[in-house]
């Protein structure tokens, strides 16, 4: 898969999440398998954030509202469309 973007499923705190990256398709898609349930916060970006301080909530804070909260239960899929954030060179 050509990787056009990249998705970021980012535990919400106190979550038993697990921090997951993957690409999305030129075509726009992506999949995840075995996310832990838990809450997560979901944000696109246009190129791969290596600095995202995902475990520092006040960091965070700016992407508040910036990307859909998705409740996991085990064994649950979902589909969840996202906004492409962009990213300055």
């Amino acid at each position: 898969m050509r990787v056009g973007a990249y998705v970021y499923c980012i535990p919400l705190p106190d979550s038993p999440g697990r921090f997951t990256v993957g690409g999305i398709s030129v075509e726009g898609t992506f999949q995840l398998l075995q996310l832990p349930p838990g809450p997560y916060r979901v944000l696109a970006f246009d190129r791969q954030q290596n600095e995202l301080e995902y475990q520092n909530a006040e960091a965070m804070g700016v992407y508040e509202g910036k990307g859909p909260v998705v409740r996991l239960a085990a064994g649950q899929t979902e589909q969840v469309r996202v906004t492409l954030l962009s990213t300055l060179p």
